[in-house]
């Protein structure tokens, strides 16, 4: 009878938490998002979260060496959420990591090496269609707009039976929560 009790307790318990139990920690969605954005395409490889020390560690390999910098140029190398650290390292196709690769950079050419960065490793991604730069009585705001095809990036463990409960994004949006804040650069969803 005891025994019966205990299986009723977490079954009701497993129903009133379910979305603690749906939730994954944060260092999963990130290399999620991470997989199925930039890791899109064929020449950007995304590894599983591993536990180094008292941090986690996310290993992204470029298929060139122009793939591997752009990445550099692009993704924030650290993350502190809420106290789990997680490091992104950018590799060469050989696994060596990416140095630096401008350590100073003119600001008048910025734009110019942000938009270099993002082609390279953008090319080939399936959600790219193109980079554009607006007029110029609007480029102070955000000197480069990347233009991602209308859809939506999706999780394995989404709960679609549940609307509140399951994460998805529009493509675009996970480009863009991605991308360093220091980069003058927005990601819009195409209408065509």
């Amino acid at each position: 009878m005891r025994k019966i009790i205990q299986i009723i307790i977490l079954i009701i318990g497993i129903f009133i938490f379910k979305d603690v139990f749906a939730l994954s920690p944060p260092q999963y969605n990130l290399q999620r998002m991470l997989e199925h954005s930039f890791g899109a395409s064929p020449c950007v490889d995304i590894s599983e979260v591993y536990m180094e020390g008292d941090e986690y560690v996310i290993y992204i390999k470029g298929c060139t060496k122009l793939v591997a910098n752009g990445l550099f140029f692009i993704l924030p190398t650290q993350y502190d959420f809420g106290g789990i650290k997680v490091r992104i390292e950018i590799q060469t196709s050989n696994g060596n990591p990416v140095e630096k690769p401008h350590p100073t950079v003119d600001p008048s050419i910025i734009t110019k090496i942000a938009k270099e960065n993002l082609y390279n490793v953008l090319k080939d991604n399936p959600y790219f269609i193109e980079i554009h730069e607006p007029t110029p009585h609007i480029r102070f705001l955000w000197p480069l707009w990347v233009e991602i095809q209308a859809d939506v990036i999706q999780f394995w463990n989404d709960d679609l039976g549940d609307l509140n409960g399951y994460r998805h994004f529009v493509a675009a949006v996970v480009f863009q929560e991605l991308t360093s804040d220091s980069l003058s650069v927005r990601f819009f969803t195409s209408v065509k």
